[in-house]
């Protein structure tokens, strides 16, 4: 996990865009994984994941 937001705070401030980068706990089953990614795919475009590092965690799989 810290590999990635190192990765992100280099990238914004050198400048440089991203795709997104979505973090998620292991201890969380693939399902559920999952889950929470289809939750957070309905909330935002594409465009609105660019240049974001967003932690699947924030979003609950109801």
């Amino acid at each position: 996990m810290g590999d990635f937001c190192q990765l992100h705070i280099l990238y914004i401030t050198k400048q440089i865009n991203h795709s997104g980068i979505i973090i998620s706990l292991q201890e969380y089953s693939v399902g559920e994984q999952m889950r929470r990614v289809l939750k957070l795919m309905a909330s935002k475009t594409a465009q609105d994941m660019e240049n974001q590092l967003i932690f699947i965690s924030a979003y609950t799989a109801d």
